[in-house]
């Protein structure tokens, strides 16, 4: 899968935002799963709020394109991140693109071509010594957010089901 590194000062200042373009306005949701570098692991979805944010981590779904913003100067309390989608709406594939920018105005693009009618892992993100590895997944889960979770290892969310974590 493709990869990209940014360097420790691409990783430490300002910010990395993630802005999700749909082929169709509004058509999927953002979900982010995170562990800290505690172990403790946390979930961001919108169903938490259309705007949601977790001490380093916002996540706004109140326009057509929702954003993840990290904000870097505190990325050192987090040890990995995964970046899903949802159809907004009934199960459906979907398309579109991911826009990673850095504080700097440097950009990465990521195609989605979701082939899967439900959970799809777009994205992870890993602090490795104080430098963001950024991998493109792609991988089409399909069955639940239960299941995507379990399948990166985020093991620790308690759920009420197989798509609701326990607030």
């Amino acid at each position: 899968m493709p990869t990209a590194v940014l360097t420790r000062i691409q990783s430490g200042v300002g910010a990395l935002t993630v802005t999700a373009h749909w082929s169709e306005p509004a058509a999927g949701w953002l979900i982010l799963a995170w562990q800290k570098n505690s172990g403790e692991q946390r979930l961001i979805t919108p169903a938490d709020a259309p705007f949601a944010h977790d001490e380093c981590l916002q996540l706004d779904h109140r326009g057509d394109t929702p954003e993840l913003r990290i904000d870097l100067r505190q990325i050192r309390t987090v040890d990995r991140i995964l970046l899903a989608t949802a159809p907004n709406g009934p199960p459906r594939p979907f398309t579109g693109a991911l826009a990673l920018t850095t504080f700097g105005g440097a950009r990465i693009d990521l195609p989605i071509t979701s082939t899967a009618t439900g959970i799809a892992v777009l994205m992870t993100i890993y602090n490795v010594a104080g430098e963001l590895v950024l991998r493109a997944e792609h991988d089409p889960i399909g069955t639940s957010l239960q299941a995507a979770c379990l399948a990166y290892g985020y093991d620790r969310i308690t759920w009420l089901d197989q798509h609701t974590p326990l607030r």
